[in-house]
């Protein structure tokens, strides 16, 4: 039976998000998702991080939700 979705966690404060690294470890985590059977991959970043943006967006992921016509996607948080 697949997974309908898989949770995989990255971090690349540390790492500049086009580095080959950050592009290794992006598509690790695609590859990884799809081989547990998910098929919806989604992430978060703020706004203002647009080397994390970019790379992103040349895997093809979108902040539109059901494609690149559709509304724009928001994330919300609350600290406890």
């Amino acid at each position: 039976m697949a997974a309908d979705v898989a949770t995989i966690s990255l971090g690349l404060q540390s790492l500049k998000a086009v580095t080959d690294i950050g592009k290794a470890l992006l598509k690790a985590a695609i590859d990884a998702a799809r081989e547990a059977g998910a098929d919806h991959f989604e992430l978060t970043t703020g706004e203002t991080d647009t080397e994390a943006r970019a790379l992103y967006e040349s895997f093809n992921l979108t902040n539109r939700e059901g494609g690149p016509d559709g509304p724009r996607m928001l994330y919300y948080e609350l600290d406890l």
